[in-house]
């Protein structure tokens, strides 16, 4: 069996009741410390709907302890189990230190910015999409709703060379992001970079397959993933070489966004009046 052994429902329910009751007593000083919230919420001016209250929050929360405990109680005298008071749960979440080698490992910030750097060039296709259906043009013909007390519903919809020019930008920093963070790597960081490199490469075009997006002109790199843990088998890190030269399999997709970007051609037209509905 892999990861950590399921909870009972009487394991979970005191975590859950511990959880709780220390976000209602970090609520509470809050509260003491700050003040209620409410004249700054009833003061927004903003569409949708208004966030609650510190009395709010914590009054939801109390009612959910409530049941949390009433439930806690039952199972207790369903199962003869000794009562425990919720000060004494233990939960390694909140008292080991170590409390991130427990289940999966805890992502590093080199592959918070893979990650993000993943979500920002997925988006690229769909505001090149927009674009067409836009006709080419920078100002987006959106019908907007007005409330009963005549203020537009929604945000204005950004133009489309803001959009691309917010693209470029923060693809553009989280290259340099992920550049910095691969020149402090050891020669040990930087062999498992590269393997991770590969293996987010086969994965993300698994993934490109199951879209039903052809990937016939992708490189098969297993081969290079099965040289990676040959060799973690058969030397010890320290004779990892130093000068090693990290390859990224997505490099030249991510530059051909970035020209495509810099390519794209936008008609410019005086913003019409907005349709109402």
């Amino acid at each position: 069996m892999r990861g950590r052994k399921p909870l009972t429902e009487l394991e979970s329910l005191r975590r859950k009741a511990l959880r709780t009751t220390l976000a209602i007593k970090s609520l509470k000083d809050d509260l003491k410390e700050f003040g209620d919230d409410m004249p700054n919420i009833m003061a927004m001016d903003t569409p949708g709907r208004r966030p609650l209250s510190r009395k709010q929050v914590i009054k939801r929360d109390q009612s959910h302890l409530e049941i949390i405990l009433a439930r806690i109680a039952e199972i207790e005298a369903e199962t003869g189990a000794v009562p425990l008071p919720i000060r004494k749960v233990y939960d390694p979440f909140i008292h080991s230190t170590a409390a991130n080698k427990i289940g999966r490992k805890e992502n590093s910030e080199i592959d918070w910015v893979d990650r993000q750097l993943q979500i920002e060039c997925e988006k690229v296709p769909g505001t090149f999409a927009d674009l067409k259906k836009n006709k080419g043009y920078d100002i987006w013909e959106a019908e907007v709703t007005i409330s009963e007390k005549g203020k537009r519903m929604g945000r204005l919809p950004k133009p489309f060379s803001q959009r691309f020019a917010e693209h470029k930008n923060e693809i553009t920093r989280l290259l340099a992001d992920m550049e910095t963070l691969e020149l402090n790597m050891t020669a040990v960081e930087k062999f498992d970079r590269q393997l991770t490199l590969y293996r987010d490469y086969e994965r993300i075009k698994k993934k490109r397959t199951r879209q039903g997006i052809s990937t016939t002109k992708y490189a098969d790199y297993s081969a290079e993933i099965n040289e990676i843990l040959a060799t973690k088998k058969e030397i010890e890190p320290s004779q990892y070489s130093e000068s090693i030269e990290l390859f990224h399999p997505f490099e030249r997709e991510v530059m051909g966004i970035l020209r495509d970007i810099e390519a794209v051609k936008i008609k410019v037209r005086a913003k019409k009046a907005l349709v109402v509905c």
